[in-house]
């Protein structure tokens, strides 16, 4: 049997370690951690719209299935619950979007995450509602490119 050199058996150790690390994922909690929501978004579905829908978007990271349940304090959402099933190191997503009733008044859209571990993560969305419209109160836009991966250029922007 042919000797390997030192540098090929350490790269195989360390592969070895990585492949059984339990504490944590390229993109989060492994199954003895609670799943989380990394990204939460809320946004108008169109800028010309002042009084609605809104669109939802979560993404969470755990193990086994997740089972994604918006809640409204008033209004109406496209999508209640939901069940995805996510892969060990990769990120489950959801969306929903949310016509908040016409009363002015602040409502909030609940999204609960839950995993197969049995763990649970929550995050809440608020808008307000008056007599010129409705707009998001939180979470504030991110900034960042949504849906992931897709990026949209105004005539004379460059990137």
């Amino acid at each position: 049997m042919p000797r390997l050199p030192c540098w090929v058996l350490a790269a195989i150790a360390f592969a070895s370690v990585s492949a059984c690390d339990n504490w944590t994922g390229a993109y989060g909690p492994r199954s003895e951690q609670n799943p989380v929501i990394v990204r939460f978004e809320a946004r108008a579905a169109s800028p010309q719209q002042d009084r609605g829908p809104f669109e939802l978007m979560a993404l969470a990271s755990g193990v086994g299935t997740m089972a994604f349940d918006w809640r409204t304090s008033a209004g109406l959402l496209s999508v209640a619950s939901q069940s995805v099933p996510v892969a060990s190191d990769s990120l489950a997503t959801s969306y929903s979007a949310y016509m908040p009733p016409r009363t002015p008044g602040t409502y909030d859209v609940t999204l609960t995450v839950k995993d197969t571990g049995g763990g649970a993560f929550q995050r809440t969305a608020r808008f307000q509602v008056d007599e010129r419209g409705a707009r998001v109160l939180s979470p504030q836009p991110t900034g960042i490119p949504w849906p992931p991966g897709l990026m949209v250029l105004r005539l004379g922007e460059s990137y």
